[in-house]
C-alpha cells in the first residue's frame, strides 16, 4: 500500500503540474471550431480545449468501461476463491476443535474449547461466519 506521505507527494508533484497544464492548453485554445456530426447534418461550434478535452475524456472511459468488463471473470473467481478459502477455514477449526476433542478424551481430560456449543466451536477467534 501507498503511505498517505507518498500519496500526497505524488499528488503535488504529478497532480498539481498536470492540472496546471491542462489549463493552461485550455486558456490558449478558446477558439471555436466547427464539428461535422457526418451522417448527421447538424453541426456544432465548439472551443478547441474542449473537443481534445472531450475526446481524451471520451477515450479514458470507453478503455476503463472496457478493462472493467474484461476483468469480470477474474473478480467472480476471486469472489469463488474467497467463499471456498471462508470454508476451508470453517473445515480447519472444526478438525482442530475434533483434535483437541480427541486427545482430551484419551488424556481423561477437558478442554474449555470442547464444552462450547457446536456454533462456537466451529469458528476460530477472527473469523466471520
Amino acid at each position: 500500500m501507498i503511505s498517505r506521505l507518498l500519496r500526497r507527494l505524488l499528488f503535488w508533484l504529478i497532480g498539481v503540474p498536470f492540472g496546471l497544464a491542462v489549463t493552461l492548453f485550455a486558456v490558449a485554445n478558446r477558439q471555436p471550431v466547427d464539428v461535422g456530426l457526418w451522417p448527421l447534418p447538424w453541426t456544432l461550434q465548439l472551443p478547441l480545449y474542449l473537443q481534445v478535452l472531450g475526446g481524451v475524456a471520451v477515450g479514458l472511459l470507453a478503455g476503463v468501461s472496457l478493462s472493467w468488463i474484461g476483468s469480470a471473470g477474474l473478480r467472480a473467481r476471486a469472489r469463488a476463491s474467497r467463499r471456498r478459502v471462508r470454508e476451508l477455514e470453517r473445515d480447519v477449526a472444526r478438525l482442530r476443535l475434533q483434535q483437541q476433542t480427541a486427545a482430551s478424551a484419551e488424556s481423561g481430560t477437558d478442554t474449555p474449547s470442547s464444552r462450547l456449543p457446536a456454533e462456537q466451536a466451529t469458528l476460530l477467534p477472527g473469523m466471520i461466519s
